[in-house]
């Protein structure tokens, strides 16, 4: 079985000695994988650059998920463990955000 992938391609129309394009007809197409790119993008949009523990996007979208698997399934249940820690905010009003969610650059 096959599997998705996806790609970028360039496309060149092919010129002549004048560096005229005389067709469109001709052409010639580049295609490389951007798979493992895409996967890494993705990644970095749910994850914590610092930690690389998930952030409020992922949560939210497993919650979404889940939320949905709920009303299809009547016996689907889940539950959503949250944590606090103390102090936090005041750690980053007082180093600046950037700094407490480790992102100084």
């Amino acid at each position: 079985m096959g599997s998705w992938r996806v790609l970028e391609s360039i496309a060149s129309a092919v010129r002549n000695e004048k560096g005229e394009t005389e067709s469109w007809s001709s052409l010639i197409v580049i295609l490389r994988s951007a798979s493992e790119r895409r996967k890494m993008v993705v990644h970095s949009a749910f994850h914590d650059a610092l930690t690389n523990l998930p952030n409020r996007a992922l949560v939210l979208d497993r919650l979404q998920h889940a939320f949905a698997l709920a009303k299809r399934l009547a016996n689907y249940q889940f539950a959503v463990l949250s944590i606090d820690l103390d102090e936090f905010k005041m750690f980053n009003d007082s180093v600046g955000h950037r700094w407490g969610d480790g992102t100084p650059d």
